[in-house]
């Protein structure tokens, strides 16, 4: 008797909960934990060579604060604020002032609410990333973390426009993000510290460019676990 196969389709993620946002962080911190070095190269190149190590120690002491709060009771502006803390303290760096403002910006669309659907992340998203680049300067095409974020933003934003599924949004989100990032390798650096380097920093992938993606990453890898558990 034949077979009858059935394709495995994925379940719709309609929104994420506190709790959820808690293992997608995680996630970030084992995967800059894991690229801890490959940051720290890539900024060698073209800064102070400090991305990795200050990325990684701010993720662990978001984790050190989380252990003090009970999920059941917080909500998606308060994980988030504690992201933007932690980074706020990371004078030495600049990209520690951009992470923050990414983080705090998304904070200030979310007050109060304990879950996420896609729209609402798409409108948080883009809420923090405005954030960066009104602080930064920055715009696509300056070989910065922008590069990788406002593609992105602009991906969940479409996105959330037709549909209501997040997995779906962020796969889509992560392929444009990926291409936002390996373009900054060809382009002249204008902002921050790489700047000063002008057209010597060609060649060179940016460092914020790739924490960024990395964060995207582990956020859709905890989407892609949740979609295909059941």
């Amino acid at each position: 008797m034949a077979c009858i196969c059935i394709p495995y389709l994925p379940s719709q993620i309609g929104e994420l909960s506190v709790e959820d946002l808690y293992y997608i962080i995680i996630k970030m911190v084992d995967v800059i934990d894991r690229n801890k070095d490959y940051l720290t190269m890539l900024d060698s190149a073209i800064g102070d060579g400090d991305h990795g190590v200050n990325m990684s120690r701010a993720f662990n002491n978001v984790i050190n604060e989380l252990r003090n709060v009970r999920l059941n009771d917080s909500d998606v502006k308060s994980i988030l604020m504690i992201i933007a803390n932690a980074f706020s303290s990371l004078s030495s760096e600049a990209s520690g002032e951009l992470y923050s403002a990414l983080f705090r910006g998304m904070a200030h669309v979310v007050d109060g609410m304990e879950s996420l659907d896609l729209q609402l992340l798409a409108k948080m998203f883009k809420n923090g990333v405005d954030e960066v680049i009104k602080i930064s300067g920055a715009k696509p095409g300056d070989k910065t973390m922008v590069d990788t974020l406002y593609p992105a933003m602009e991906e969940l934003m479409r996105n959330s426009a037709v549909h209501d599924d997040i997995f779906v949004a962020i796969r889509r989100v992560l392929e444009v993000a990926e291409l936002g990032m390996l373009a900054t390798k060809n382009m002249v650096a204008k902002k921050g510290k790489a700047s000063k380097m002008a057209e010597k920093s060609v060649g060179y992938q940016d460092p914020g460019a790739t924490s960024s993606y990395l964060l995207l990453k582990a956020f859709y890898d905890y989407t892609l676990n949740k979609a295909t558990t059941y």
